[in-house]
């Protein structure tokens, strides 16, 4: 039972954190909206990322408006995946401290969840900025190429249905021994 209250407390701490990161997700998509209505309507935002680079790197390094445009849309859909992401997350956590355990079949069947949405939500928002990137550049051919090749989040969610499955391993089990 030690570890029980160990993997319990673990559940708190993520919870926390994935809440933390949930409101900073959301606090970047509201920012994201008027940083775009401004990048539309005035070129002074611009000028002001220019300077900064400027300060930052030691020499001008002028951004087209239409890449800084592109990159800003780019952060604001994965900031709305990662914000699905971690609201689903907030549940599952939220489900197995009332539960007291992630050895039950509910939290494995949301744990295989998790690990499908994990796999396929990023999977979907990249293959999405990618098309709008290279339309973006077709249209505006000065829009800088970066790479939308992040794919982590596939061996994670991967690691979550392997967890899941220990987890309803551990549940049948548990069963053949009541049985």
């Amino acid at each position: 039972m030690k570890s029980l209250k160990k993997i319990q407390k673990v559940v708190k701490v993520m919870k926390t954190l994935t809440t933390i990161n949930f409101v900073l997700n959301v606090a970047a998509i509201i920012i994201c909206i008027p940083v775009l209505v401004l990048l539309f309507s005035s070129d002074q935002l611009l000028s002001f990322i220019n300077k900064m680079a400027l300060s930052m790197v030691g020499k001008e390094d002028v951004v087209a408006k239409s890449t800084a445009i592109a990159t800003v849309c780019v952060f604001f859909a994965n900031c709305v995946s990662s914000a699905i992401i971690c609201r689903s997350f907030i549940s599952y956590y939220k489900r197995e401290l009332e539960l007291g355990t992630p050895f039950t079949k509910e939290s494995a069947d949301d744990l295989s969840k998790l690990g499908r949405m994990f796999i396929f939500i990023p999977l979907i928002t990249d293959i999405v900025c990618s098309i709008g990137l290279e339309a973006g550049q077709y249209f505006y051919p000065e829009i800088e190429k970066f790479p939308i090749d992040d794919y982590h989040y596939i061996y994670v969610g991967l690691m979550l249905l392997f967890i899941s499955l220990l987890c309803r391993s551990v549940v049948e089990q548990k069963d053949n021994q009541e049985k």
